[in-house]
């Protein structure tokens, strides 16, 4: 397993945090039963790139049980879990296969398959079970959204990584993609 340092796991608990923010405080509720628009899934999948698949699951999941737990009224589901782990573990298990050549189509693949695997195939099964509805209905509602969202997340993640934010941060010389 690999070793994190103190400054990693500080920055592992700050993308923890940031997830949190943006799913319970910075979004939009359009409808609780099939969809909330958020940027939650930007810090989960900075995570899983920067340090790997079970780190950014791990991010995922605590930002997941920690935020439902104690900002949002409706309570931890442990059906809605998978998607958070999901989403941060997709990411660093793709990033070999898409980031040879670091690009930002490259990066709209990851966030593309992350999605459609976490939020709108499977987070949607979990909110037809939970609200009774069709799969098909919640699908048509979310799907829309969801290839907008990780549009939006790729944009978001392809110029944080371009700014340089990852060098200052680790104070490492190169970038997280070559490696």
């Amino acid at each position: 397993m690999k070793k994190f340092s103190t400054k990693g796991i500080v920055f592992l608990a700050m993308m923890t945090a940031l997830s949190m923010v943006f799913a319970r405080l910075i979004s939009i509720n359009v409808d609780p039963a099939t969809l909330r628009l958020s940027l939650t899934n930007v810090p989960v999948i900075l995570a899983s790139l920067w340090f790997g698949p079970i780190a950014g699951a791990f991010v995922g999941f605590v930002s997941d049980f920690v935020g439902a737990s104690v900002l949002s009224p409706y309570g931890w589901n442990p059906l809605l879990a998978p998607t958070s782990i999901i989403m941060g573990l997709l990411p660093g298990l793709l990033k070999p296969l898409f980031l040879r050549n670091y690009g930002f189509i490259r990066l709209c693949g990851i966030t593309l398959i992350t999605n459609a695997i976490g939020t709108i195939a499977y987070s949607t099964f979990a909110l037809s079970q939970m609200s009774g509805l069709e799969y098909s209905y919640v699908l048509a509602i979310r799907l829309p959204a969801y290839i907008l969202i990780a549009l939006v997340e790729a944009i978001c993640i392809y110029y944080l990584t371009k700014s340089g934010l990852d060098r200052v941060l680790f104070a490492i010389p190169g970038r997280w993609w070559e490696k």
